[in-house]
């Protein structure tokens, strides 16, 4: 039991014995200590997931997606047929040298019925800047076809950023209603065009109060959101 003594004012006070006062003392150290344990855990993982992240897009940064290419027109060698088809598309005045692709494959199951789209066809350059040349090339021409099938280049982020940069879909489609420019700031911040500025939005929901803020009457013209 805990003992009890006399106050100064004559009343009694409980008094812990040492050993119980201790014990709390180091729960309390152990409570703390497990505290910390946990927010640099977390902090650490955080870090570690990011630091994956970069790498995990540092290692796709030759990469391009061509969406919407038919099936099967590539043949059996697809980073064969992309060579040549991207010099015919794009021109000698783009690219000074022959285009070297490592590799390049359809990723997913085959369509089964007609009505579907085709599967995605990731190309990865040997040369970072026959990518970036083509991205530009891209952008200039605005509409590039494959016969009379409208094709688009994306670069092949990582799942985690393609997730984030998808919040901003809707946004997209009003910034295309409206005729504003837009582009992604990697890896998912979007930069619109206002008054010949450019003005960054870290969320969907910040670009939405950019667009009420621009109004309805921007003139701006958009390029194409898929490079």
């Amino acid at each position: 039991m805990d003992k009890t003594e006399e106050t100064p004012d004559g009343n009694e006070a409980s008094v812990k014995p040492v050993g119980s006062v201790i014990n709390e003392e180091n729960n309390e150290v152990m409570k703390a200590i497990a505290d910390m344990k946990t927010f640099f855990s977390s902090k650490f993982e955080g870090v570690l997931n990011a630091v994956q992240e970069i790498k995990k897009n540092r290692n796709r940064r030759c990469n391009l997606r061509l969406v919407n290419l038919p099936e099967k027109v590539e043949g059996k060698d697809a980073a064969n047929f992309l060579e040549k088809w991207l010099f015919d598309v794009f021109g000698a005045s783009t690219f000074p040298s022959p285009i070297v692709i490592e590799r390049a494959h359809r990723i997913g199951k085959p369509p089964t019925k007609p009505q579907q789209y085709p599967r995605i066809l990731i190309m990865k350059f040997l040369n970072f800047r026959d990518r970036q040349r083509v991205i530009q090339a891209a952008r200039e021409m605005g509409t590039v076809k494959y016969e009379e099938h409208k094709v688009m280049f994306f670069p092949d982020f990582s799942v985690a950023v393609r997730k984030q940069r998808k919040e901003f879909n809707d946004v997209k489609k009003r910034l295309q209603t409206l005729n504003i420019s837009y582009r992604f700031v990697y890896p998912a911040k979007l930069s619109l065009l206002y008054k010949g500025q450019w003005k960054i939005c870290e969320t969907a929901g910040d670009a939405q109060k950019c667009i009420q803020e621009f109004g309805e009457a921007s003139g701006e013209q958009r390029k194409d959101p898929s490079i």
